[in-house]
């Protein structure tokens, strides 16, 4: 499951929409269980690598415990030449796309 926030970019410079993972903590207990607590250091681990971690969705940059700003650039930054709103939610698609990704809208080519 994902959730999406807002926070400070460094790379960007100003607020944007960050996206992190959460930890599945059922799956976790019931390996804990199965292997007699020896899944219980991992589940740790994971739950604090996930709570710290996000992607910022404007420039790709991941912040946190293993992503702290190098790399982890998806593409370019969006801007009218690669980018298209979608008409039915609004959201930014690339110019190629068929379907929109965020609703399912089919988009007609650019």
């Amino acid at each position: 499951m994902t959730s999406k926030y807002t926070k400070y970019c460094k790379n960007c410079q100003q607020e944007t929409i960050h996206e992190s993972t959460s930890t599945s903590h059922v799956l976790h207990l019931l390996l804990s269980v199965i292997t007699v607590g020896l899944w219980v250091p991992v589940w740790i681990l994971v739950a604090l690598s996930n709570g710290s971690q996000g992607l910022c969705l404007t420039c790709g940059r991941k912040v946190g415990a293993f992503g702290s700003g190098s790399g982890g650039y998806k593409d370019a930054a969006p801007n009218p030449g690669t980018h298209v709103k979608c008409p039915d939610c609004a959201e930014l698609v690339k110019r190629e796309a068929r379907v929109c990704r965020h609703c399912g809208c089919k988009l007609s080519p650019q």
